[in-house]
């Protein structure tokens, strides 16, 4: 499906019915990488009405060439959320370059969002960052060579366990990198900072939030992530040993667990 603005248009996908939940994936993947990660969850229960989206300048959005920065990527993504949902509470879950996006768009519209889910977020852009020494765990490296070498190389700061099922899953990136289109993501790059205090809220931001990190995550850390928590009263934060920057595959079953006690938190907050 597609979402038209100017000339813009923004290919997304929508999957079951009821509470809205934004997924917004990293850059430059698309919502394939979303997909995989959260459909075995939600294929456990019902209730959510999953909106994937390829962000600008990646996946089989096209076009936008009036984007400048990041603030007009939240704002874009407002406007069609307001066409797609109106002014219904929805949640947002954000995959590094995406969780930053999630937080802008709490920032504009604090009142609607009902949760918030972060997977290893992306805290500080463009900043000096902690990072930790790489590490690699597992076996199975040589499965890597069934990917294109190019790829491989994009890989392998992301992947610390190098277990079969975990690089078997790295099909759900590769798709997204092919299809990245460089000159939009090099424009949008330019204003990538947010004009804003991003994690300046009016107000505490009382909803139920889950930010889940990889302890070798050598492309964006995780301690920023966890003094991050520390603005959301209602926040689960975990950093995971053997994870790094794709903890959700590396540590699928405590990722699938946390998911659900997130949406279990959810759900009791909408009731109340």
């Amino acid at each position: 499906m597609k979402f038209h603005l100017k000339d813009l248009s923004l290919h997304y996908r929508v999957e079951g019915e009821g509470v809205p939940i934004l997924l917004l994936h990293g850059r430059p993947t698309d919502h394939e990488a979303m997909v995989g990660a959260f459909e075995p969850i939600f294929s456990e229960r019902t209730g959510y009405r999953r909106i994937y989206v390829d962000l600008p300048g990646m996946g089989r959005t096209s076009g936008g060439s009036w984007l400048m920065g990041n603030d007009d990527v939240v704002d874009v993504l407002l406007q069609f959320m307001d066409s797609l949902v109106g002014e219904r509470p929805f949640l947002i879950a954000g995959f590094s370059y995406g969780g930053y996006i999630a937080r802008g768009i709490l920032y504009k519209r604090m009142a609607q969002v009902a949760g918030l889910m972060l997977l290893v977020p992306a805290v500080t852009p463009g900043e000096d960052i902690q990072l930790p020494e790489p590490r690699i765990f597992g076996h199975d490296t040589a499965r890597f060579n069934q990917y294109p070498q190019p790829l491989v190389d994009r890989f392998a700061p992301l992947v610390v366990a190098h277990d079969t099922a975990v690089i078997d899953r790295l099909g759900e990136i590769l798709g997204g990198l092919q299809r990245a289109d460089q000159v939009t993501l090099a424009r949008i790059g330019e204003n990538y900072k947010f004009p804003f205090a991003v994690d300046d809220l009016p107000e505490p931001f009382e909803k139920p939030v889950l930010i889940f990190t990889g302890r070798h995550d050598a492309v964006i850390g995780y301690e920023e992530a966890g003094d991050l928590a520390k603005t959301y009263p209602r926040a689960t934060y975990i950093t995971l040993d053997r994870a790094g920057h794709a903890a959700h595959l590396e540590q699928a079953a405590v990722f699938n667990l946390l998911v659900h006690e997130w949406l279990d938190r959810v759900e009791e907050s909408l009731r109340s």
